[in-house]
């Protein structure tokens, strides 16, 4: 079996602390833009969005190497 990464639910919860950072960032700026809309700021904004779904990204393969590391130890029980 090759070798993964133990599940570390602490990652998890510093990965969820980033989401609503990232959010609450969004949340920010969306207000700055809505009283003086400027490129650079709607630049800004896809920049943190494309953090968001980097994350996704990064949080969706953690759980699936969880999901299938779990499911081996059950299948080797």
């Amino acid at each position: 079996m090759p070798f993964t990464d133990p599940f570390r639910p602490q990652d998890q919860i510093d990965q969820v602390r980033k989401v609503g950072r990232l959010a609450q960032v969004l949340l920010e700026m969306r207000s700055e833009y809505e009283r003086k809309p400027r490129r650079a700021l709607l630049d800004q904004i896809i920049a943190r969005i494309d953090e968001l779904a980097a994350l996704r990204a990064e949080m969706g393969k953690a759980l699936e190497a969880s999901e299938a590391a779990a499911a081996a130890n059950t299948a080797h029980e």
